[in-house]
Parts: C-alpha cells; structure tokens; sequence
C-alpha cells in the first residue's frame, strides 16, 4: 500500500498551506477583477468564487480522513479559481466589443467542465495510467485535439473583428484560455477518493 495514500489526515496548521493559498486567492481575486479594467461587480464574483474555495479548503483540512485527500481537494479549489479567473480577460473584452466570441468561449468553458466532470473516473484512470488502454489514448487524442482546436477555430472565425481591437491582449486572452481548459481537464482526477484508490491498487487490503 502507498504509505502517504492512506496516510491519515493529521497535518498541522505550518504545512497546511493554507496561508499561502489564501495569498493566492487574493491575487485571483483582484488581479482579474482589474483586466482589462477594473470592475466591482466582477470583483465580488471573484471574490465569492475565491472565498468559497478556501473555505472549502478549510473544512476538509479539518474534516478530512486523509491527508491525500485534504491535499487532493485543496489543490481542487485553487486550479479551479484559477481557471475560472484565467477565462474572464478574453470574454470581457468580447463583451464589451460587443462581439459574439464571449458566447462560444464560455459556452465551451462549462460544456468542457461538465463532461470532464461526468467522466471524471475516466480521467482519473487516464492519467494515472497514460496510454495503458485504449480509453486513455482516445481520451488523450479526442479530448486535447477538440479543446484545443476548438478556441483557435472560434478565434479565426472571429479574426476579422479581432484585429480591429486590441489583437496583443487577445491572443494573451485565448493563451489564458487555453490554460484554462487544461486545467478543466485535470481538475476531476483529484476527486478521486484516497479509499477507492487503495482499493484499486491492493484489492485484497482493506483501508483503515
């Protein structure tokens, strides 16, 4: 059995990192809420979506049996705002250009969160075992290829009125998208419960 994966979940406030992740959902929160401009109401959106993952955070360092599991989840919250917050800067521009990019872009956004969410089994299994099976290499073909086809389709058909506004921070914006729906691609491997896992890789061991 791997000793850290049923480790139990007693770690202290000092290795907790829970200082430095509320840091960092800090810097989400105001760095996004002010590109291109600032915005209050994008602020408290932010703000919300960035209090509620580190209370998350909180919780299961109190409440969590594993320690891998506490780990798992609170990388969860914070590559989730992160992702979140990196899609905001090219759909607020297209917003308020008044071109119909946005639509598409988040659109795809919550399309791409929630079919990796409803295979989030087969992700898991993807990833901690790449290009063992036949699911995980059409998992790696299909799922990369459209996600990362699919915003360079939408951005060429929108070139023309691209290049009429600021072409530099759009491409940072589609860059900062891109990042985005990685990161929504990996976030369901890490909801994979420590308990299932053991079991997985030891079948005849029971966790404690």
């Amino acid at each position: 059995m791997d000793d850290y994966m049923g480790e139990k979940n007693n770690t202290p406030f000092k290795e907790s990192k829970l200082i430095p992740s509320a840091a960092t959902y800090v810097i989400l929160a105001f760095l996004f809420s002010a590109v291109p401009e600032w915005s209050k109401t994008i602020f408290i959106m932010n703000s919300i979506v960035a209090g509620t993952a580190l209370l998350i955070t909180v919780i299961y360092w109190k409440v969590a049996e594993y320690k891998r599991r506490y780990f798992s989840v609170a990388s969860y919250c914070l590559l989730f705002t992160i992702s979140f917050t990196s899609v905001q800067p090219v759909l607020r521009v297209s917003w308020a250009e008044g071109n119909s990019l946005w639509m598409y872009l988040g659109f795809l956004w919550i399309v791409t969160f929630m079919v990796t969410h409803i295979l989030k089994e087969g992700i898991f299994q993807a990833f901690s075992k790449t290009f063992e099976s036949r699911f995980s290499i059409s998992f790696h073909i299909v799922l990369f290829g459209v996600l990362f086809t699919a915003p360079i389709v939408i951005f060429l058909t929108n070139l023309e009125s691209i290049f009429n506004q600021n072409t530099q921070f759009f491409l940072l914006g589609m860059l900062l998208y891109v990042i985005s729906l990685f990161l929504l691609i990996m976030l369901p491997a890490l909801l994979k419960h420590p308990k299932d896992i053991i079991k997985e890789r030891n079948p005849g061991v029971r966790p404690d």
